[in-house]
């Protein structure tokens, strides 16, 4: 996918292989460098959806599926593989769903001290402009589970938010409504940890304010 998940997968792949093991990619992306042919054991160029992964699997029979290096779209699958059984590595689907859903994820950082911003939930299209209304603008909305992309966007005025969701079903899913911090550094903070320790293996803070895609932002190290 992006740029930060192509080298997530190339460097868990060689790991694996520095390990011992056989690292086996399924990427349904060819313009990237965990496709080339000198990176995987074994390469699957496969939709990522659980019928497709799901087959790979039953044909390999890994010893365990890692899900937190190819972004939004394995993180999805989380939950249905375990279900059938695939052993998770790294970080747990527990963990995995914790940090996905708002509510849960806020319930951990007030156990833990943390300040976040102020946020809402809105369970259907109707309930979006009263939440918005208890947060304040600007805000920053999106469709339940989207990472970013074009349904993410920043608002500044009640005009423009209602326009937006009009856009919207009326069966349309939950919305996530966060108090937009502006103006706001953003800084991407990446480590591993064992349960135990953690290793901090990179700071990066963003040139540009909050607001800026990571994708489309320059990074000092």
């Amino acid at each position: 996918e992006g740029l930060e998940f192509d080298y997530s997968c190339v460097h868990a792949a060689q790991a694996i292989r520095e390990a011992g093991g056989e690292a086996v990619i399924i990427n349904s992306n060819p313009e990237t460098v965990s496709t080339d042919h000198d990176i995987s054991t074994r390469l699957y160029f496969e939709p990522v959806h659980l019928e497709d992964v799901t087959a790979v699997l039953r044909h390999e029979r890994p010893d365990g599926v890692l899900l937190q290096f190819g972004g939004q779209t394995p993180l999805n699958l989380a939950t249905a593989l375990a279900r059938g059984g695939w052993p998770i590595l790294g970080t747990s689907v527990d963990s995995i769903v914790r940090s996905e859903d708002r509510v849960d994820f806020a319930r951990a950082l007030r156990q833990l001290g943390l300040p976040y911003p102020r946020f809402a939930v809105a369970e259907h299209r109707g309930e979006v402009m009263t939440r918005a209304e208890e947060i304040g603008m600007p805000i920053l909305v999106r469709p339940s589970f989207v990472m970013g992309g074009d349904r993410i966007r920043i608002f500044r005025d009640k005009e423009s938010l209602a326009a937006f969701v009009d856009e919207y079903p009326e069966d349309s899913g939950r919305f996530l409504i966060d108090r937009f911090l502006s103006p706001a550094s953003e800084v991407d903070v990446d480590g591993v940890a064992d349960g135990k320790d953690v290793r901090l293996c990179g700071v990066l803070e963003h040139v540009e304010l909050a607001g800026i895609h990571s994708g489309d932002s320059s990074m000092m190290y």
